[in-house]
């Protein structure tokens, strides 16, 4: 008789050790598997391959025999997987554990975000105290120049017998709305504003058109004006539009510029907000001389 004879060491709950063997005996088959000097399983005829289960302590534990041609190889391993009380304990603890470690990542995550905004927070008000305690303003041409799938927008202007240039953003528009609300369109000017002792650090401020600038803005919104009302003459949009230049500044442009549009395209000018506009007393009164200029024609 042929004793085939595996040893495993399992090692428990606070490091304890305890001997795993297994006895198969060859030819007949019979196999006896103890836990130390316990026989936790005894079976016959086991002469091809197959696997069978014990515990061990709260443990689920397998030893797999595979038959490789006429010899034997044996495996045993813990069951972490099928729901014994002790696993279906062990994946809640899991589950907790990975909540815990999502919100600990979260927080760290947010306090990272928290500290590199701050930070650039806290570097952009210095510049911004520089321009303003230690700066000059200069005029700004916008350029808006096609890329591969957009358009990139920058700006240049002259400081110190240099031209300096700078990039700001990406758009898919060719002509993108600046934050006063009207679009862009290369050669549009507006001041800059820059330190003096590093002209790098420098914004320009799209609610500080020039002089220039505002006469564009004027005579697009009066090619719009006289484009949704053909039959007025350039003369009365032209002061209709001068009116309300004088009245609201660069509102009362954007009221003539968008008057066509519907208020879910544009929140802030839009037929709405031009209806109300040109109804009001102010504006009214403020026409009255261009009344005058139409009724003459």
């Amino acid at each position: 008789m042929n004793i085939n004879q595996q040893r495993w060491v399992y090692v428990g709950e606070g490091g304890k050790r305890v001997r795993v063997t297994l006895l198969h005996y060859l030819p007949e088959g019979h196999i006896l598997a103890y836990v130390g000097k316990t026989i936790v399983h005894a079976e016959k005829n086991v002469l091809q391959s197959g696997e069978f289960n014990f515990f061990l302590d709260k443990e689920l534990c397998k030893i797999k025999i595979n038959r490789i041609g006429n010899a034997f190889d044996y495996q045993f391993s813990v069951d972490t997987d099928t729901e014994t009380p002790l696993n279906v304990e062990r994946k809640q603890l899991d589950k907790q554990n990975q909540r815990k470690g999502i919100i600990a990542i979260a927080s760290i995550l947010s306090v990272t975000i928290a500290l590199i905004v701050g930070g650039i927070l806290i570097h952009q008000f210095f510049l911004k105290k520089e321009r303003e305690e230690n700066g000059a303003m200069a005029v700004g041409s916008v350029y808006i120049m096609p890329k591969e799938n957009s358009y990139a927008l920058l700006y240049n202007f002259e400081a110190s017998g240099r031209i300096f240039s700078r990039e700001l953003e990406y758009y898919r528009d060719p002509h993108p709305k600046a934050p006063n609300g009207f679009p862009l369109y290369t050669n549009d000017e507006f001041f800059v504003q820059y330190a003096t002792a590093s002209p790098n650090n420098n914004e320009i401020l799209f609610d500080r058109p020039t002089p220039k600038q505002f006469q564009r803005y004027q005579k697009r919104a009066i090619d719009i004006h006289q484009k949704q009302h053909p039959k007025l003459s350039v003369e009365y949009c032209t002061c209709l539009i001068n009116a309300a230049y004088e009245l609201e500044k660069l509102d009362g442009i954007g009221f003539f510029y968008y008057q066509h549009l519907p208020p879910s395209k544009n929140k802030r000018y839009n037929i709405k907000t031009y209806k109300e506009f040109i109804i009001s007393k102010k504006f009214r009164n403020a026409t009255d001389k261009c009344n005058e200029i139409e009724m003459l024609k």
